[in-house]
């Protein structure tokens, strides 16, 4: 009853996910503000921005339009794909240099309720280059997320 209570139309989402990962050559660490609204049951529409740092000096920034829809829900557990579509930007690393790209990222994750209004979960992502880049394959990575639902 609660996840189905906070995935109502007219309902506001404010959330945001944070990760890190580590290879044995590379770290990055993001935290991603968003908020969304529910147009109708179990699907909302938003935005969300990123800020990222990484290996050498490395940093990015992102921002662009968000949507989820829920596909399963019951009591405390909610379970939803993301689609994003983002400019990026690329500052500093040897890598990228400084860089603008389109990414796309797509999402399945999981909410678990702690009330009507505050929830917290895992997400796992795979995010890929809309430009077709040569230099990137897309990467994969789990985030830890958190929500608040008015």
């Amino acid at each position: 009853v609660l996840a189905e209570e906070a995935l109502k139309a007219g309902r506001l989402k404010l959330g945001g996910g944070f990760g890190w990962t580590q290879t044995k050559d590379y770290s990055y660490q993001h935290i991603s503000p968003s908020i969304q609204y529910f147009v109708s049951d179990n699907l909302s529409l938003g935005a969300s921005l990123s800020y990222g740092t990484g290996s050498g000096d490395f940093s990015s920034t992102s921002i662009g339009p968000a949507l989820d829809y829920y596909f399963y829900h019951k009591n405390q557990l909610a379970f939803y794909f993301s689609q994003e579509i983002s400019l990026s930007n690329y500052y500093g690393a040897d890598y990228y240099g400084d860089a603008q790209s389109q990414i796309g990222t797509s999402s399945l994750g999981t909410l678990i309720f702690l009330n009507q209004n505050v929830a917290f979960g895992v997400e796992l992502s795979r995010s890929y280059s809309l430009k077709n880049d040569n230099n990137d394959n897309g990467k994969t990575y789990l985030s830890g997320n958190f929500s608040i639902f008015y």
